[in-house]
C-alpha cells in the first residue's frame, strides 16, 4: 500500500511544481487529494489532483473482489484577474480510469501500468491534448 506523499509534477515550461497532500484516503472509495500550491492564486483557483481506488462493480452492482478500479481526476481551474480580483473562466478536467484484475501475475500488471503511464509521456499524446484533435 503506497504511503501518502507530495507529488512532483511538471508545468508547461518544464519546471517542477509540487502538488501538496491535502488528505490521504480513508479507505476504498475515498479519494486521496493534492493541490498545487500557487502562492499568488487563491486556493479555489489552484489545480487539484484526486485518486480513488476500490473493488470494481459489474452487472448487478456487486463488488467483484478479483478486480480493482483506480480513478484519477485532475481539475485545473482557469481564471481572469481584473484589478486584483479573481473570477472563474472555466476549468480543464482530466480523468483516467484503470480496471485491473487481481488474478494475474504482478509482472503482467507492471507492464500494463508502464504502457498506461508512458502514453501520457509520449509527445504525440501531449500534442493531442494540447490541440484537442486526434491524430489524422
Amino acid at each position: 500500500m503506497p504511503n501518502m506523499a507530495n507529488l512532483s509534477l511538471k508545468n508547461n515550461a518544464g519546471t517542477t511544481v509540487t502538488a501538496t497532500q491535502l488528505s490521504a484516503s480513508a479507505g476504498d472509495g475515498v479519494p486521496a487529494r493534492w493541490r498545487v500550491e500557487l502562492n499568488t492564486v487563491p486556493p479555489a483557483y489552484r489545480p487539484l489532483v484526486e485518486v480513488t481506488s476500490r473493488y470494481s462493480k459489474f452487472g448487478s452492482g456487486k463488488a467483484n473482489k478479483n478486480v480493482r478500479r483506480v480513478d484519477l481526476k485532475i481539475v485545473v481551474p482557469h481564471y481572469k484577474v481584473d484589478a486584483g480580483n479573481y473570477s472563474p473562466d472555466g476549468q480543464s478536467l482530466f480523468e483516467a480510469h484503470a480496471v485491473i484484475p487481481q488474478t494475474v501475475l504482478s509482472s503482467d500488471t507492471d507492464d500494463a501500468v508502464a504502457y498506461f503511464m508512458s502514453v501520457f509521456a509520449d509527445t504525440l499524446m501531449a500534442s493531442v491534448f494540447k490541440t484537442q484533435i486526434s491524430p489524422t
